[in-house]
């Protein structure tokens, strides 16, 4: 069963054990909100492909992600405690870049890393060595020429958290398998670079994520550009 309740009330529940699905819509962002400031030496322009998926990205993880369900237990509830927590220590205000070092709890680093997918979808799997019980986050920036309607359309394999300009625009917490399109967040994104940031979580089996960005009605968006 799938519940909706207050965005304020999501971290509470994350952190005291999802029993069930989680899938909470934030407002979306104003347009004309103001953008973060990109940092230097950003790699682009990149082309989204033809569908809008975003193939070029910077990557951080693997991070624990403890308290998920018993492998092969599909049933089983679960806590997922690395998704609920905050492990950029300012999930909301950070500014990803390639080289930019995350210290792990317990002790260890990960490191930020511009990564390009051979496909829509990122197989995380191809990126780390161990998906059981992880998480991982990405991030890019995404270029507009003119205010564009727009949907970023996510599909993930668990459950991601999205920002676009350090703001919470979705939390879905669920055990799925992924396919294109299962999330769609609808918005209007002014001229210029936006952050956006995903983060995506896996207990175990399958770990991957896509993101698109389109009109309303299913196109790229036009003269779309990537930065890593």
């Amino acid at each position: 069963m799938k519940h909706a309740i207050a965005l304020a009330m999501a971290a509470a529940f994350l952190a005291a054990g999802c029993k069930s699905a989680l899938k909470e819509e934030a407002k979306p962002p104003a347009a004309g909100a103001a953008q973060p400031a990109a940092p230097a030496g950003l790699k682009g322009p990149f082309q989204a492909d033809a569908d809008g998926f975003i193939r070029n990205w910077l990557f951080a993880g693997p991070f624990p992600n403890p308290g998920g369900r018993p492998q092969g237990d599909e049933n089983a509830p679960t806590a997922c405690r690395g998704f609920a927590a905050d492990l950029l220590k300012g999930e909301a205000q950070y500014v990803p870049q390639a080289g930019k070092e995350v210290p792990k709890d317990g002790g260890g680093k990960v490191v930020w890393k511009a990564i390009v997918s051979d496909s829509d979808t990122v197989d995380i799997a191809s990126l780390i060595d161990s998906t059981d019980d992880t998480v991982i986050y990405a991030a890019c920036w995404v270029e507009l020429e003119k205010d564009t309607d727009v949907e970023i359309r996510v599909g993930s394999d668990d459950g991601n958290k999205i920002w676009i300009d350090h703001k919470p625009v979705a939390v879905v917490h669920e055990h799925r398998a992924i396919s294109a399109d299962q999330d769609v967040h609808k918005m209007k994104l002014t001229a210029g670079k936006h952050l956006l940031m995903i983060k995506v979580d896996n207990d175990w089996g399958g770990f991957a994520f896509c993101v698109r960005i389109v009109t309303p009605d299913g196109k790229k968006a036009p003269n779309l550009k990537i930065w890593n």
